[in-house]
C-alpha cells in the first residue's frame, strides 16, 4: 500500500513537469535532513510529506 502511494507521489510529480533527477536529488535532500538529526517529524513539518512516505524514502 505505502509502495502505491510512494509511486502515485512520484508519478504525480513527473506529471506536474518534475524531471526524475529532481526527485532523486528530492530524495537526497531528505536523507541529508535526518542525517544533520531532523526527526521525520520535523522533516515533515518543512517538507509537507507525510510521515509515512519520508520513511520509506529515507
Amino acid at each position: 500500500m505505502l509502495k502505491e502511494k510512494v509511486k502515485r507521489w512520484n508519478a504525480e510529480l513527473k506529471a506536474e513537469g518534475i524531471a526524475e533527477g529532481e526527485v532523486k536529488e528530492r530524495r537526497t535532500l531528505l536523507r541529508r535532513m535526518k542525517a544533520f538529526g531532523m526527526s521525520i517529524s520535523e522533516i515533515s513539518e518543512v517538507t509537507g510529506l507525510p510521515e509515512e512516505e519520508i520513511r520509506h524514502l529515507i
